[in-house]
């Protein structure tokens, strides 16, 4: 008889800052297409994970070199109902057509699962509140100078005009 997955008690992240996310639309580029979320989260929180499924390797979790950690929420759940993107509700509850980017706080709701593949735990995506949005201020102080906002540009690149030779030969350098 093949082992069943273990599944824990679903666990609600509150206030956590995104780092990246896929929630407006699937990404397929490694495999199957998923919603994705990845938040920051306090080593807290992963050492209760840790505990209280007696698994070390948590899929999706990373620590940075400063220490700090990130996990990868992901759930097909909405692709196989037929939805582009993934739902979401407001600090109010009330569904929401906001999309989630990076450094808005959001709580997530997870469902934490042993594998019985290879023992390790998944924490699958089962909902999103967005709590509040970052705020934007349209670009960064790059995009101004480098010219990335239509502006021209007023780094300096380095070079003069006399520094850059030339092209005497039509034939390919190498």
């Amino acid at each position: 008889m093949k082992d069943k997955d273990k599944y824990l008690n679903k666990q609600m992240i509150e206030n956590v800052t995104v780092v990246y996310s896929h929630l407006d639309e699937p990404d397929a580029k490694f495999g199957a297409p998923k919603h994705s979320v990845t938040v920051a989260i306090g080593e807290e929180w992963v050492n209760d994970l840790r505990s209280t499924s007696g698994v070390t390797t948590i899929n999706g979790l990373k620590q940075d070199d400063d220490g700090n950690w990130t996990i990868k929420l992901s759930s097909k759940k909405a692709i196989k109902r037929g939805l582009s993107r993934f739902p979401r509700v407001d600090a109010d509850k009330q569904p929401s057509d906001d999309t989630v980017w990076s450094r808005d706080t959001v709580s997530v709701r997870v469902q934490p699962v042993v594998l019985s593949l290879n023992g390790s735990l998944s924490c699958y995506l089962e909902g999103v509140m967005l709590i509040e949005k970052a705020e934007r201020d349209g670009g960064s102080a790059a995009d101004a100078e480098w010219g990335f906002d239509g502006s021209a540009p007023t780094a300096e690149t380095g070079f003069e005009e006399e520094d850059v030779p030339a092209e005497t030969d039509d034939s390919i350098p190498f």
